[in-house]
């Protein structure tokens, strides 16, 4: 054969790994639970438990340590997940930018956005380092209202938008944690607040952290006492599991790095809300870098951030099965760099590409890489996006295109 067949049939069986259907009849859907029970007696116990390091069991309805088990529920989707036929390269639509100015203390540089997640109708944008940023005793988050957002997407005003410091207690988390590398991810769920860390500690380890927060979003204190540790997939230096999925009662945390020739065997670690590890999902091999989630739909879908940037040089990949099938928009055409958004679904299996083709992000006019770290929902208009810092703290919002 010549090398030309030789790609095609190493593309094939890539692909054919990515989506990782159970069968070819049916895909059977995660559900969202009505109740789950949680060790978590009050939103100001402060007790401290075992560091829990990640020991996954081999059955998505495996009984988890609360004694609780995730019942199978009827398929709600039928059929293997649909895929669009390859386009031309270059025939890929991609979709703008819709830059939101900001002002105040989110655009100093220290800021570095790592996540992002709905309080209510309050989006609520992660720091890296919250303590860099000194506020009643304890660090700050910042909070923009959802009002102000549609405000200046209707074009009822011009902005910019300032948003509002929440103070953020996480007494010693420093100390408790060696290496400790910054928060990467936030979630709300019921009553409390969840967020993933990276640290490094000869070799990268992420935690599973939570907390409350006062009525109103007032501020935010964190249980420094109560963590879960996740070991990392890779031996790759400054990766962790940098998203965090709520889905019903449920969480899901997503490691980083997940392409064909960095993790052999790529998961996602299932979480009940007392931060009690239910199992290991298998995860879809996705080139390049995941920086964030949304929440899962009652379906169990999400979408997740995909970028390649210059600092990613460790996670380059030489054939990206997703391209390869829908093909590169113009600007990723005449580029190295990738930013787009993924549809992902739970289901008993495990976690699998939804069959929706990517959203790719116009690249900037000006060739410079936007490390896109936290997504989130806007109801059904589009995803707010923003930047850890790089090439400066930016706010966007992709309109989702009938």
């Amino acid at each position: 054969m010549n090398n030309r067949i030789w790609a095609w049939l190493f593309y094939a069986l890539c692909l054919a790994a990515c989506v990782r259907p159970a069968s070819s009849t049916s895909v059977a859907v995660l559900s969202v639970p009505t109740a789950f029970p949680s060790s978590i007696t009050s939103p100001l116990q402060t007790s401290t438990i075992e560091i829990q390091k990640f020991k996954p069991t081999q059955d998505i309805s495996a009984t988890p340590a609360s004694g609780s088990r995730i019942t199978p529920q009827p398929p709600a989707v039928t059929g293997t997940p649909t895929v669009a036929p390859p386009l031309p390269p270059g025939d890929h639509q991609e979709y703008s930018v819709v830059l939101i100015p900001l002002e105040g203390q989110i655009n100093q540089p220290e800021a570095e956005i790592s996540g992002m997640a709905w309080f209510s109708d309050t989006l609520v944008l992660l720091l890296k380092f919250p303590d860099r940023f000194k506020n009643q005793g304890g660090g700050s988050v910042f909070a923009i209202q959802k009002a102000d957002l549609l405000s200046f997407l209707d074009g009822e005003s011009s902005g910019p938008i300032t948003p509002r410091a929440v103070p953020f207690y996480a007494p010693g988390i420093r100390d408790r944690i060696p290496g400790f590398e910054g928060f990467e991810s936030i979630a709300f769920s019921g009553d409390r607040v969840y967020l993933t860390i990276e640290a490094s500690q000869e070799g990268m380890l992420s935690y599973l952290v939570s907390g409350w927060y006062e009525p109103g979003l007032e501020s935010i204190y964190l249980d420094p006492d109560r963590r879960a540790t996740i070991e990392p997939q890779t031996q790759l230096p400054d990766l962790g599991d940098e998203s965090l999925v709520s889905f019903g009662r449920r969480l899901a945390t997503v490691y980083a790095a997940n392409g064909t020739a960095v993790n052999p065997a790529p998961k996602a670690h299932l979480f009940a809300q007392d931060l009690s590890l239910t199992t290991e999902l298998d995860f879809p091999y996705i080139e390049y870098r995941i920086s964030d989630a949304t929440p899962a739909d009652d379906s169990g879908r999400f979408w997740v951030t995909n970028i390649f940037t210059p600092s990613d040089a460790q996670l380059q990949s030489i054939l990206d099965p997703l391209q390869e099938m829908y093909g590169k928009g113009q600007t990723h055409n005449a580029s190295s760099l990738v930013e787009r958004l993924i549809e992902l679904q739970f289901t008993e299996q495990g976690v699998i590409l939804a069959g929706t083709p990517p959203i790719q992000l116009e690249l900037s006019a000006d060739g410079i890489a936007r490390d896109w770290s936290a997504i989130a929902r806007l109801d059904q208009r589009g995803f707010l996006l923003a930047t850890g810092g790089n090439p400066q703290t930016l706010l966007g919002f992709v309109p989702l295109i009938p």
